[in-house]
């Protein structure tokens, strides 16, 4: 006796692939959900989904801006904007005062507004990792948690050598776009303002810095070294308060810093 095979309609075989690729990427879920349930619970429930976004910046290849931050504002402090570059463009930039352009939507202020500021080290040699600092004042601040976008410009000149004065007058500008969620600051930085007559180079915290510029530092202990100008001697350090040098009498030594302060260096001639 013959058996006929019945042959199945296209439809029901359509069905069937559809539930195993259903049931495949059902248990494909459940682990994805798995795993960060179990990640939640190693790292402790005070931590929120915010921690975990990374934001995303864009601007040239050779100025890579591997971090940005928009601060949430403190009770005496306004939102701050902050974007962290490297200089692999030249051997050396110098970067325009108030050449940090900010431009946000309904932050700080209703509409689209631009906010300036400036970035540190304002004469950054090839490799040198510079802050760029912006404060945005108003009383419109995202909720915690929310993408927010910005579009920023920096304006520099490019130097062919490691002298701030054989820098060409030529201005070149880059813009750039971020996009991250707003956090809590997740570090305080100071200001230290940088002094000493006649002008000189400061080293701190391996970043180079001349007379008149400020320094970014979080609150800790950093090494400082300045450079001898010609004819004279290195005599001391001095500071203001919220700063305190290891060895005041010692060109190479340490310094303390608790909050915005100002370190001088005091030189005296010699014959």
């Amino acid at each position: 006796m013959m058996m006929s095979l019945v042959k199945r309609p296209k439809n029901d075989e359509k069905a069937q692939s559809a539930v195993e690729m259903l049931i495949v990427y059902s248990w494909a879920f459940i682990i994805i959900a798995v795993v960060v349930s179990f990640v939640f619970i190693v790292s402790g429930s005070s931590r929120q989904p915010y921690d975990y976004l990374s934001p995303q910046c864009n601007l040239q290849p050779l100025l890579p801006c591997p971090e940005t931050v928009l601060n949430a504002p403190s009770s005496n402090s306004p939102m701050e904007y902050r974007a962290l570059l490297e200089n692999e463009l030249a051997p050396a930039m110098a970067f325009q005062s108030n050449g940090f352009i900010v431009s946000t939507t309904d932050i700080g202020v209703s509409g689209v507004n631009n906010f300036t500021g400036n970035c540190t080290p304002a004469f950054a040699l090839k490799g040198d990792e510079i802050t760029c600092v912006a404060a945005i004042p108003g009383s419109l601040v995202p909720p915690i948690g929310s993408q927010v976008s910005v579009v920023f410009t920096i304006s520099y000149r490019i130097c062919p050598s490691f002298s701030l004065s054989n820098c060409p007058t030529a201005i070149y500008k880059s813009s750039g776009y971020a996009l991250q969620s707003i956090s809590t600051s997740k570090s305080n930085q100071y200001q230290v303002a940088l002094s000493s007559t006649p002008n000189s180079i400061f080293v701190i915290n391996n970043q180079r810095l001349v007379t008149g510029q400020n320094a970014l530092l979080n609150l800790g202990t950093y090494p400082i070294y300045v450079s001898v100008p010609s004819g004279y001697a290195f005599q001391k350090w001095s500071s203001t308060a919220n700063i305190t040098v290891a060895s005041p009498s010692s060109i190479n030594t340490t310094a303390t810093i608790i909050g915005n302060s100002t370190l001088t260096a005091n030189f005296i001639a010699v014959p």
